[in-house]
């Protein structure tokens, strides 16, 4: 899995917490998948994902994370495994 063109296995475990933390932080604020989406594409200064990048970010986020708000996470195929963070 790639964020922003890097690859996640290069990112150490403490940027992967934070990253997925910062997830879940939005969308608590948002309170909707889309809303988060929004914010979480433009908010991290010097990057550039995508969509698809930031909506797997944010499904793994929430299944590892904050499993609490997997009713805000719209249902698009395969369930995101645990692990990947």
């Amino acid at each position: 899995m790639d964020y922003a063109g890097i690859p996640m296995s290069t990112y150490d475990d403490e940027s992967l917490l934070t990253k997925g933390k910062w997830a879940c932080k939005n969308i608590e604020d948002q309170k909707s998948f889309s809303g988060a989406l929004g914010e979480m594409q433009y908010m991290e200064p010097g990057t550039k994902p995508s969509l698809d990048d930031v909506a797997t970010l944010l499904r793994v986020s929430v299944v590892n994370l904050c499993p609490q708000y997997m009713n805000l996470i719209p249902s698009l195929g395969p369930e995101p495994t645990t692990g990947l963070l």
